[in-house]
């Protein structure tokens, strides 16, 4: 055996009941077929049996020739397990041996609409927690990567010199700061069969350089003076502040423009509106297209506010089809998010039940000049919110990292209030580099639209025509969503009434590339003290529509109250 296929484990302390089943014979020739698989687990010097073993230092020499991505080799009925503590160790082992090992958490996968669910329980490692979505959705996560000119733009700059070493501090800064999400994308590379470091640029898609239109790999620093292409802009800026300003000013380099952003109606509407009781059910909409809204079924005066969020979910051509629902549970910590193929939770939306948060997203997009390189990529921050052990120090997280870009977030408080307490809805943007923000709280009878351009904060950002254009659309509305608050939202994020840059991005813009790919509602009835309902039994939920949301076509709908799972 070579040395990359033996993987050392010194002083593992504690008695396991790892243990190891292969066939007794090893014949030489099941080397060569592709249908077979071949197994040496040694234990101190033991090999080809069946072992039972309880000592302090064990030494594992794999050897693997696998086909078809399987650990289980029908023909021979070879069976590999190893004690959770051990899960990483043989995870290793086969990586560096070129086979894959298969997740061994509880999965279940179901479709609503056309998106899929993926639901992950007692996950063993972060590892293990990436291993499952990368298995799960590898041909998606593939396809992505395989069609991606951004992903192809960012690998051409890291085959440079200056391009290579921010890739190395990227990679350094995340390890350091996120160890367990590093891990978790290293599952999702291994369940891809990609490389992380692909994987890893996937979640860099609007912090790190591209080079413009590359034609091959590049042995230089400087990039050749080619064109931008639609959704990149090409820098000739001065460097005025961090290392990110001048690798702009000396290389020319692009980035992801503002068209394939995302357009949230933030409503805290009260007294006149109608009950949503039915919207769960998709039994709102009657479909007539001569008017707004057909009728109800059920319809109530609520005498209290509702705080919501609606968000249409605005993507790039190599991610139309390639979205995806996880919803991880371990012990006590529930998650559910909309992922892009190959990213960590979430750009998108996310709910966690603790600490109570839901919330969406809209990228902001600051002038290069402006960026903070080497730092944070704004998916861990998604990723690292998830995880937050309270509403509050959810928030304190995304003040508290030095952030390569900025973003505006969407935050809806969901965890159980005190008695006479609000819930809390806000829009927060934050810029490049660390506590630059600005946190607007959204009162009862008011409302906010977000694009894809800062509102508040003072940033340089780089020139888009989407964005003004949605906000002066959207802006057109008045006060009508404090009248009819979901109604009206959806409305607002269906209008094509501007053809050439529409809040709702059907494709059929001459010039505006983006896609609609969904639009979600999360709503919250009135507070109710010490409870994640309301008083009449009424949760939070968050329905998904598909195609333009004044059809009212709801997939699916999650209760976000207690389960995270599909109503």
């Amino acid at each position: 055996m070579s040395d990359q296929q033996n993987v050392v484990a010194e002083d593992l302390s504690e008695t396991t009941n790892s243990w190891c089943c292969c066939p007794k014979q090893f014949p030489d020739n099941l080397l060569a077929g592709p249908e077979n698989s071949l197994c040496y687990v040694l234990f101190g010097g033991g090999g080809g049996n069946c072992f039972r073993t309880a000592v302090n230092s064990l030494v594992y020499s794999c050897k693997f020739h696998l086909s078809g991505g399987n650990l289980f080799d029908h023909t021979r009925s070879m069976l590999i397990h190893v004690h959770a503590g051990h899960f990483l160790l043989l995870a290793a082992c086969l990586s560096s041996a070129g086979a894959e090992v298969l997740c061994r958490a509880h999965t279940r996968l179901s479709l609503h609409g056309r998106f899929p669910l993926l639901q992950i329980a007692n996950y063993t490692s972060y590892y293990e927690l990436g291993l499952c979505q990368g298995q799960a959705f590898r041909s998606i996560i593939r396809g992505r990567a395989e069609q991606s000119d951004t992903l192809v733009r960012m690998q051409a700059f890291a085959e440079t010199l200056r391009g290579s070493e921010l890739l190395q501090q990227m990679k350094e800064l995340h390890r350091q700061l996120f160890a367990d999400y590093m891990q978790e994308l290293e599952g999702i590379a291994d369940g891809a069969l990609l490389p992380l470091d692909t994987v890893f640029l996937l979640n860099l898609r609007t912090e790190f350089p591209q080079l413009q239109q590359p034609t091959e790999p590049q042995d230089s620093s400087i990039a050749s003076e080619v064109n931008a292409g639609p959704h990149f802009l090409q820098t000739q800026q001065a460097a005025t502040q961090g290392q990110g300003g001048e690798l702009w000013a000396k290389e020319g380099l692009v980035l992801e423009l503002e068209e394939e952003g995302c357009s949230d109606v933030l409503v805290h509407f009260g007294k006149g509106h109608h009950s949503m009781n039915s919207i769960a059910r998709g039994t709102l909409w009657m479909g007539g297209p001569n008017g707004r809204w057909g009728e109800q079924d059920e319809t109530q005066q609520e005498e209290e506010p509702w705080p919501l969020i609606a968000h249409n979910e605005d993507v790039g051509s190599d991610a139309v089809g390639r979205l995806y629902f996880v919803r991880a549970e371990q012990q006590r910590h529930t998650w559910l998010a909309l992922c892009y193929a190959g990213e960590l939770a979430s750009t998108a939306f996310a709910a966690s039940k603790e600490p109570g948060i839901a919330f969406t997203l809209n990228a902001l997009y600051p002038s290069p000049e402006a960026l903070k390189l080497p730092g944070v990529g704004r998916n861990f921050i998604s990723r690292k919110l998830i995880d937050a052990p309270t509403f509050e120090g959810g928030i304190d997280v995304l003040r508290s990292l030095a952030q390569a870009t900025g973003r505006s977030l969407n935050v809806l408080q969901t965890s159980p209030l005190r008695a006479g307490q609000r819930r809390k809805l806000l829009n927060i943007e934050t810029a490049p580099g660390i506590g630059s923000s600005s946190i607007v709280e959204i009162q009862p009878a008011s409302w906010l639209f977000h694009a894809n351009a800062y509102q508040r904060l003072p940033v340089p950002e780089q020139p888009g025509q989407s964005s003004p254009h949605r906000e002066k659309v959207a802006a057109q509305y008045g006060d009508s969503p404090l009248k009819d608050g979901p109604k009206e939202a959806l409305w607002i994020l269906g209008d094509t009434s501007d053809a050439t840059w529409p809040i709702y991005r059907d494709g059929t813009s001459p010039v505006d590339s983006g896609f609609t790919e969904c639009t979600i509602l999360i709503m919250a009835p009135p507070s109710h003290g010490g409870q994640r309902h309301d008083s009449k039994g009424r949760r939070i939920t968050a329905t998904v529509f598909d195609g333009n949301p004044r059809l009212g076509n709801s997939v699916v709908s999650f209760d976000l109250s207690e389960t995270l799972m599909p109503i």
